[in-house]
């Protein structure tokens, strides 16, 4: 028993500090890309990433993007999806996170759900809804195709305060991107006059 919470405990301090080390990280990267690459890099010190991704959603939007992701180990090119397809678009449509702890649960959850599969089927599959100020600005997920319950409550449980992190900073960099065009457009409309 002692073994079992002297574990415990070191996983929590690996977690707690990554998390710091993500807040303080990602509060500094303004570019979409850095930014995604930051959470990557942190979220492994708690996840196995091996097959990560981050998708993002504008408001409104036909499509969602992916962002970064990562199968298998392999840098997938970024890539967009209609709104509603696969896993994520059902994320961006609901708001709320998809625990999946086998293959007969993600089956069973497409099926009941009406999703169409987008990529492999997973064994383990955890993804949660990137909100910022009551919008869903993407989804974070992870998954295993080797291994069946690999998540389950805490692991959702910490995926989802660094998904809350992820959402602001996400949000920033749109909002630092906006303002970084309309700095250049108005540079130009001076410089035309």
């Amino acid at each position: 028993q002692n073994a079992s919470l002297f574990e415990e405990r070191e996983r929590r301090i690996v977690e707690l500090a990554a998390l710091n080390e993500m807040s303080q990280a990602i509060s500094s990267a303004l570019e979409l890309e850095d930014l995604l690459e930051v959470v990557y890099q942190q979220v492994s010190h708690i996840f196995d990433t091996s097959s990560f991704y981050i998708a993002t959603y504008e408001f409104g939007s036909e499509e969602w993007n992916l962002a970064f992701a990562l199968e298998l180990g392999e840098r997938v090119p970024a890539t967009q999806y209609e709104v509603g397809a696969g896993l994520t678009g059902y994320i961006i449509h609901s708001g709320r996170a998809v625990l999946l702890k086998s293959l007969q649960e993600y089956v069973e959850f497409h099926q009941e759900n009406g999703i169409a599969h987008v990529g492999e089927r997973a064994k383990s599959w955890l993804g949660v809804p990137l909100a910022a100020a009551d919008e869903v600005v993407g989804v974070m997920a992870v998954q295993s195709y080797a291994q069946e319950h690999l998540y389950g409550e805490p692991e959702l449980a910490i995926f989802t305060t660094i998904a809350a992190q992820v959402a602001v900073a996400i949000r920033n960099a749109s909002l630092y991107r906006q303002i970084v065009n309309f700095s250049s457009e108005l540079e130009e409309k001076v410089e035309a006059r």
